[in-house]
């Protein structure tokens, strides 16, 4: 059982530079391990425990339905990580909280060869197990298969509470979701962490605007969860981190495992495009944390002139001077 995650968060800057692997030790509940940062200490956003139990969250953004006296997010899957044992274990404990939003908790067991999608709004909610799922082919079933997921919900029961408020936020969305599915269709019976990596840093076809891809300028965390050997490797770098090295991480030792093989498979980027999407975060961090437009302008200049056929570097330009 190996499972990726990307964390694409609005913390280029700050979250990205501030990253922490934090292993927790509660009093009456089991161990686990969180890849979070610095003040952010709950283990309820993207984490592994002692039972080979591994939860991410997705957010569903675009949702008519919330409760502003729910459960903050974070929270209910800390709870998870402390005291399920099981997938079903796991259920439970979602299943007597109250959501405060939109959210989806993907679990996975490593000793039971199983997953789930828990889908919540603050008024619904809904299971989505992989092996319900029959695609290209392959059926996801106790023995093996594969599962991917963005923030889009699967179930039909919570269809109509998504709204399609920001078009472009909304096929980024669909994108992601059948790019993961088709790399993951494709490798089917050779996947790997590093498989698993690529698909986490994949950015779409040759030359294809990156609006489609998976890899994001707001990836500030990606890491592969090999909870059967409790391992969980951790990206590295900044963003778009998920086309860095990952190093491992070992659950009871609490250290890194500089012993074992760097995951490598999302850095297949050229060293041209590495250099002009680093330009570009850059400029994004100027502009957006620091409100310096010309040296967002100078780093999208050096990104068009390292990718000249790469449509966002130039389309940003002309956001930033109408002149470019």
């Amino acid at each position: 059982m190996l499972h990726g995650r990307n964390f694409d968060y609005q913390g280029v800057g700050v979250w990205d530079r501030e990253q922490a692997v934090v292993f927790h030790e509660p009093k009456g509940g089991q161990a686990y391990v969180s890849i979070a940062a610095a003040g952010v200490l709950l283990g309820g956003v993207t984490a592994m425990n002692a039972s080979g139990l591994s939860l991410v969250v997705h957010q569903h953004i675009a949702c008519t339905d919330f409760d502003l006296e729910g459960l903050p997010i974070g929270v209910v899957g800390d709870e998870v990580m402390r005291y399920a044992r099981t997938l079903d274990d796991a259920r439970r404990i979602l299943d007597a909280h109250t959501p405060n939003g939109a959210w989806t908790y993907v679990i996975t067991s490593a000793r039971e060869n199983l997953a789930m999608a828990y889908e919540v709004t603050s008024d619904r909610r809904a299971i989505v197990r992989p092996q319900d799922l029959p695609a290209n082919g392959h059926t996801a079933t106790r023995e093996g298969g594969v599962f991917g997921y963005s923030n889009v919900y699967l179930h039909k029961d919570l269809h109509p509470t998504e709204v399609d408020f920001y078009p472009s936020y909304w096929r980024n969305n669909m994108q992601r979701f059948h790019r993961a599915n088709e790399r993951l269709h494709a490798a089917y019976g050779t996947i790997d962490g590093d498989v698993i990596a690529s698909i986490l840093g994949d950015v779409g076809e040759a030359d294809a605007c990156r609006f489609s891809s998976i890899s994001a300028l707001t990836t500030v965390a990606s890491v592969v969860f090999d909870a059967g050997r409790g391992l969980v490797y951790v990206a590295t770098g900044r963003p778009p981190v998920c086309n860095r090295p990952y190093v491992a991480f070992d659950l009871a030792r609490q250290a890194a495992r500089t012993d074992l093989p760097r995951v490598l498979g999302g850095t297949s980027l050229s060293p041209g495009a590495i250099e002009a999407f680093d330009a570009y975060r850059d400029a994004f961090d100027a502009h957006f944390n620091h409100d310096d437009i010309q040296n967002a302008r100078a780093n999208v200049a050096r990104a068009r002139s390292l990718q000249p056929r790469q449509s966002v570097y130039a389309f940003v330009a002309g956001l930033l001077d109408p002149a470019a």
